[in-house]
């Protein structure tokens, strides 16, 4: 299973301006969403008992 399409499509979505469709975030903005989903779930994941 690929979440490249997935990732793309909602990179695309919170990048794009307001006028295009977009949540308008940014580049910037999208890189420190993406960052602390990623954090958050590593964190999670090595406190928890998942091997």
């Amino acid at each position: 299973m690929s979440f490249g399409p997935l990732g793309a499509s909602l990179g695309d979505y919170l990048s794009q301006p307001r006028n295009k469709g977009g949540l308008g975030l940014g580049t910037t903005g999208t890189s420190l969403v993406f960052l602390v989903i990623i954090l958050g779930l590593v964190v999670y994941l090595a406190g928890s008992s998942v091997p």
